[in-house]
């Protein structure tokens, strides 16, 4: 059971107790943005998968995914800098 927050623990001894939280609510935020990533490329996938390579769709399908890829990516930076500043003071 201490294996799985080691990471946490380790935070915890080294700067305090506010630190952890906030640790804490990043890897939880880094989780859950992998896991949208993860759904996004599960969700495309099939859909590259059944067009031709030379295709107009492939190359549209791509296009999509990677502004959804990009908009899961700029939620993640901009929370990241809305949470960074209180962070460090």
């Amino acid at each position: 059971m201490i294996y799985g927050q080691a990471d946490t623990l380790l935070v915890q001894s080294v700067a305090g107790d506010a630190a952890t939280g906030v640790y804490a609510i990043a890897v939880r935020l880094l989780q859950l943005a992998g896991f949208a990533a993860q759904t996004l490329a599960q969700w495309f996938q099939p859909r590259l998968a059944a067009t031709a390579i030379d295709g107009r769709d492939w190359q549209t399908q791509r296009q999509r995914l990677r502004l959804a890829l990009a908009a899961v990516g700029g939620g993640g930076a901009l929370g990241l800098a809305l949470a960074v500043p209180p962070a460090a003071r």
